[in-house]
C-alpha cells in the first residue's frame, strides 16, 4: 500500500483523504498522507488501537469514573475510538477532553469529532499544557518533498523560538484550567503524548494529581525529555514525591507494563495512585508485579 501510494504521489501532495479506520473501534478521520503517523494508520485500520482500549479500561477501574485526557490529541486517533469505547450515560457530559494546540491538527480534530457525531463527547482544547502558563513555539515535524514527516507537533526548548516554520501558542496549566472552571468533570484518566513535554505538564498538575488521583499514561520519552534538560529519573522522583507508582512498559507486542525498571528505558510510563495499585491486579493482562 505504501509503495502504490509513493508511486501515484498521492504522499507527495500531502494528500488528505476521508477512510474509515477499524481499530479498536469503526471511525471515519480525514487523514494527510504526508504525516506517517496518519499515513500508519491508513494503512493498518487504526493507530496503536491498543491504547484506546488501555485508557478506557483504567477509566472504568477508577472510583471516579470521570472524564478522560488526552494530551497531545493530535488529530484524534485516540480521542476519538475512546470516546466511541466509552458508554454515552458515563455520567460525565465530556468523556474526553482533547489538548492539541497545533492550529492544523486542531482544524482536522474539530473534523473528526464532527465525522462521527461526537459532539459535547470530546471537548477540544486548542492549548499546550506546561508548568506555568506561557507563550511557547510549536514545531510541526513536516516533510512535503518526501514521503517523511511525522506530523507530530512539539513545543520546542527555550532559546529555539525563531526556528523556520516554529508557531506561537498558548501554554495553560492543567490546575488554572480546573481552578477556571474549564475541567469541571473529575479527571479518572490522563494520557500524555507531548514529545518532551510530558513532566512539564504534570508539574502544572499539582492539584489535580492531589485532588483527582488520575491515571496516568505517558510516552516519557528518554530522548525527548532531555531535550528540555530532564531524565527519566527527574519523572520517577515526581511520580514518588505525589504518591505515585511508577511501571514501565515491558512488552511490545501489547500493552505490558512491569514496576520493575528495565536496563535500558526508551519510553512509556504508566502512573498508578498508590491507593489504587491493588486494582490492577484485575488488570493482569497488562500489568505485572
Amino acid at each position: 500500500m505504501l509503495a502504490l501510494l509513493a508511486a501515484t504521489g498521492a504522499v507527495r501532495q500531502r494528500r488528505r483523504v476521508v477512510t474509515r479506520l477499524t481499530r479498536p473501534v469503526p471511525y471515519l478521520a480525514e487523514l494527510d498522507l504526508g504525516s506517517w503517523l496518519q499515513r500508519l494508520a491508513f494503512v493498518s485500520g487504526g493507530y496503536e488501537p491498543e491504547l484506546p482500549l488501555l485508557l478506557t479500561r483504567l477509566r472504568e477501574l477508577h472510583p471516579a469514573s470521570g472524564a478522560l485526557l488526552d494530551v497531545g490529541a493530535n488529530v484524534g486517533l485516540i480521542s476519538i475510538p475512546a470516546a466511541l469505547l466509552i458508554p454515552t450515560n458515563a455520567g460525565v457530559e465530556a468523556q474526553v477532553i482533547s489538548f492539541e494546540p497545533a492550529p492544523e491538527n486542531v482544524q482536522a480534530l474539530r473534523g473528526n469529532i464532527q465525522r462521527n457525531a461526537l459532539g459535547p463527547r470530546v471537548q477540544v482544547e486548542a492549548r499546550a499544557l506546561g508548568e506555568q502558563p506561557a507563550t511557547a513555539w510549536i514545531e510541526v515535524e513536516r516533510s512535503p518533498e518526501k514521503i517523511a514527516g511525522s506530523g507530530t507537533a512539539n513545543l520546542l526548548p527555550s532559546g529555539q523560538e525563531g526556528r523556520l516554520g516554529a508557531e506561537p501558542v498558548e501554554v495553560a496549566t492543567f490546575d488554572g484550567l480546573k481552578q477556571g472552571g474549564w475541567l469541571a468533570p473529575p479527571i479518572s484518566v490522563v494520557k500524555l503524548d507531548t514529545d518532551g513535554y510530558d513532566l512539564m505538564a504534570l508539574r502544572g498538575a499539582l492539584s489535580l494529581l492531589r485532588d483527582d488521583r488520575p491515571f496516568v499514561v505517558g510516552e516519557f520519552s528518554a530522548h525527548c525529555i532531555a531535550w528540555h534538560g530532564q531524565t527519566i529519573a527527574d519523572v520517577v522522583s515526581f511520580a514518588r514525591r505525589h504518591a505515585y507508582r511508577v511501571a514501565y512498559r515491558c512488552q511490545w507486542d501489547r500493552l505490558g507494563y512491569s514496576l520493575e525498571p528495565p536496563t535500558q528505558f526508551k519510553d512509556d510510563l504508566l502512573l498508578v495512585p498508590g491507593e489504587l495499585e491493588n486494582l490492577l491486579v484485575r488488570f493482569s493482562a497488562v500489568f505485572r508485579r
